[in-house]
């Protein structure tokens, strides 16, 4: 198959919440660092490390694709507008899988005021700003460990909680399954979990 290391890379992971990962990861220092992270969050997911930037749905929709863009922030900026159209954009329409790892930390990825000669920067942005909601993690690479004893936020819950710390309150996690509400684990949210109102 075009597009795939020779030798695929294939391991199986067990995704958080029994949801496939869509994942962007910051700081990544290279691929071989990466894979066996992954292949420790996520045991029975079939990853495939991809070495071409577009998207193409896969024929076995189990296969995780994971991209790794380990280039230096400027080549990152020169690219941002092929990365975009050719990978970013449908990989976001698709609603599928993924990983996409960056050499570059996230704030090279986030809005910042620009200049009128760097306006290529936006594309850039466009990056996050198209797949950030609705990955289940964006996480620094020196961090991703952490997401086995977290409860998965999305971005605005990950703000809200800053944003209640800020304000002297911790946030307790929880998650909706069906009628009950979970806390993690050591937290208990009443017996048997709470009923929606």
């Amino acid at each position: 198959m075009p597009g795939v290391t020779e030798d695929t890379r294939s391991q199986t992971i067990e995704p958080a919440l029994g949801l496939p990962p869509r994942l962007l990861v910051y700081a990544t220092p290279s691929a071989d660092e990466l894979l066996p992270v992954l292949k420790g969050l996520f045991p029975d997911a079939r990853l495939q490390l991809r070495d071409d930037f577009g998207f193409r749905e896969s024929p076995n929709p189990d296969v995780v694709p994971i991209w790794h863009l380990g280039w230096a922030l400027a080549d990152l900026a020169a690219r941002a507008g092929e990365l975009v159209r050719n990978l970013v954009y449908p990989l976001a329409m698709s609603g599928s899988p993924f990983v996409l790892s960056f050499g570059a930390p996230r704030a090279a990825l986030e809005r910042a005021a620009i200049a009128p000669t760097e306006i290529g920067r936006l594309d850039l942005e466009d990056v996050r700003v198209l797949l950030g909601p609705d990955a289940a993690a964006e996480q620094e690479f020196a961090e991703l460990h952490l997401l086995a004893s977290q409860t998965p936020q999305t971005p605005i819950e990950q703000r809200l909680a800053v944003a209640l710390n800020r304000l002297g309150l911790e946030p307790r996690a929880q998650v909706r399954i069906g009628p009950r509400t979970a806390a993690p684990r050591g937290r208990r949210s009443g017996a048997g979990g709470s009923r929606p109102k």
